[in-house]
């Protein structure tokens, strides 16, 4: 349930600086690895943003 949680908590915006917090994970990239998120993935987000 760990992964899942992180998964659909990244993908309702929360940061992966918190993601990687509430996980205990070191560091940001491990997170990722861990969620399975790719540059794809993180583009997709950045594109979608109506700034």
């Amino acid at each position: 349930m760990r992964k899942t949680w992180g998964y659909w908590a990244y993908k309702s915006g929360v940061s992966l600086a918190l993601i990687m917090e509430a996980l205990n994970h070191s560091s940001i990239s491990n997170t990722k690895k861990y969620l399975g998120i790719t540059q794809e993935d993180l583009d997709d987000v950045y594109m979608n943003l109506n700034l």
